[in-house]
Order: C-alpha cells, then structure tokens, then sequence
C-alpha cells in the first residue's frame, strides 16, 4: 500500500506539470486547428532559461539553500518564454496562417528540430546538472509509518498548476480577450467580420501557452535535476498524447489527459518490473511511454473525440 501511495504522489506531480503542456497544445488547436509540435521544445528552453539565469547567480555553487533565486529564474524564464512563444508565432506560423495543414504541420516539425539543436549548441548536447534547492525536498507530513512522504515539491507542483488552470479559466470565461478566444475558436471568419483582431488573439495564445509551458518545464527540470536538449521531445509527445486522449481542443480535456497519463507512467515506472518478473521477460522503466500510448490508443478506441471532446458538426 505504500508503494502504491508513492507512485500516486509521483503520478500527482508528473500529471500536474503534463496538464500544462497539454493545455497550450489544446489551446492553439482550439482557435487555428494548429498542432504546435514545437511546444515541448518551449517547454525545453524554459528550463534551459531558468538554469542559465540560476547559473549567473550561482558563482560559487552555494546558493542551492537559497530557493529565492529559484523563484527569481522561474519568473525570468516565464517571460523570456513568452517572448519566444510569440517569435514562433510570428515568424513560423502566422504567414502560413491560410496554406495547408500540412505545410503547417511541417513547419511545426521543422521548428522543433530547429529548437533542439539551437539549445544543444547554445548551451550543451549533454545532459545538464540542475539540482532542486533543498527545501524542495522537506517533508511536510508523512504517512504509513514514514514509507510515503508528502514533499513540498508536491504542494509546490500542486499549487502552481492549480494557479495556472485557475487564471485560465478567468482568462478564458471573464475578459475580453477570453471572449475573443472563444469566438475565433467558433469561426475566425465571422469573428474578424465583428471587427476581432486574429493576429493578436492568436499570439496571445502563443505567449500563454508558452508561459505555462516554461514553468512545467523548470519543475520537470528540477524534478529529474537534469535538462537536456532534447527533453522536449519527450515531454512534448507525452503531453501530446495527454491533449488528444482527453479531446484536442477541450482545455478541461487537456487536464484530465494530462493527470491520466501522470498517472500511468507513475504506475508503469513503479510496477513494470514485477510484471517482468512475473512473465519472465525483463521490463524497466523505459517502458513507460509506451505504456502511456498504449492507453492512450485503447482509450480512443472507445472514444475517438477523447474523453471529453467533441465531434465537428457536420455543416450543409
């Protein structure tokens, strides 16, 4: 039981930063019809920001007791991301705005590639050292006789997602641009007839979707303490897969895909190698996004719009 309660903190956390990504996928999706097979990579230069303001400060390498700094490079990669959000946007996107999909789809896949091997030669094609601060590792209260610990990197993940998704639904259902998002996700057509400015709504999107992007990919980073260049990749197909199994478009979706699919890697990564040994063929850990396909896979079988999305109608 208590293994099982681990991995479900586990799955908690890896669920909460997932949902993040997932919701900017659903995001872009519900207003252009865009897959943004770029945004892992947004998530990626975040942490890679976070690290490298951490690195101007941390000279002598003792400021890992100072979570202030942390914070500090959290806020400056958010809005250095957003920054690189609407450059994507602009530069990438927004002249393809009325070509194919597919033009667009290779676009996206071009500038993910483009941004991996930028951050490889910016910073490293190895894999880098970020460790947490140590107050990301306090106990705050523990169950099963001391067996599972409730961290703060736990109520941190919580509270911060839990902030996200709650000034996106302010964003989404209580301002003007909420309600020029809304309407562009209906019909861009008819709503740039009522006088809605689309550029603008569309890298409005961009730049929150890159905002919750680099903030799930600082405490991914700080998670595993380690960024790669390549972590985008990784992150960004699960989230990926996360935003279609809970209905591309649907942003209550996204999260949910996001927590599901936490979930099962937590579980997998904790479980596989007992059913290993159980069918006499050894399995670790690196089994575990296939695990989350696979679900993801039987889940649309059932549900093709996903768990909460919904068909296009079809139109005379």
């Amino acid at each position: 039981m208590s293994t099982f309660l681990d991995h479900l903190l586990n799955g908690l956390l890896l669920g909460g930063i997932f949902a993040l990504i997932a919701v900017g996928y659903s995001l872009v999706y519900g207003i252009i019809k865009l897959i943004n097979f770029a945004h892992g990579e947004v998530a990626m230069f975040g942490a890679f920001f976070a690290f490298f303001i951490f690195s101007m400060f941390d000279v002598d390498g003792d400021l890992k007791d100072h979570p202030w700094i942390y914070v500090l490079a959290m806020v400056v990669s958010i809005f250095v991301t957003m920054g690189l959000g609407w450059l994507l946007e602009f530069l990438a996107y927004r002249p393809l705005r009325k070509a194919s999909r597919l033009s667009a789809l290779i676009t996206a896949i071009g500038a993910s590639l483009l941004l991996q091997y930028l951050a490889a030669v910016i910073w490293s094609p190895s894999v880098v050292s970020f460790e947490a601060p140590e107050v990301f590792y306090y106990e705050l209260f523990s169950v099963m006789d001391g067996d599972v610990l409730f961290e703060v990197k736990h109520l941190v993940v919580f509270m911060l997602v839990s902030f996200c998704l709650t000034l996106l639904w302010w964003v989404v259902e209580k301002t003007r641009m909420g309600k020029a998002m809304r309407a562009c996700s209906q019909d861009a057509d008819a709503a740039a007839l009522m006088g809605i400015n689309i550029n603008r709504v569309v890298a409005f999107t961009f730049i929150f979707g890159s905002a919750m992007a680099a903030l799930s990919g600082v405490l991914y980073g700080l998670h595993l303490e380690q960024v790669r260049y390549n972590m985008g990749i990784q992150i960004g197909i699960v989230a990926f897969a996360a935003a279609v199994l809970g209905g591309i478009g649907s942003i209550p979706g996204a999260v949910l895909g996001g927590f599901v699919i936490g979930f099962t890697q937590a579980m997998a990564s904790g479980y596989l190698s007992d059913l290993g040994d159980f069918i006499g063929h050894p399995l670790n850990s690196g089994y575990t996004e296939a695990v989350a396909f696979m679900i993801m896979i039987l889940c649309l079988i059932v549900k093709p719009n996903g768990l909460l999305g919904k068909g296009d109608a079809d139109r005379a």
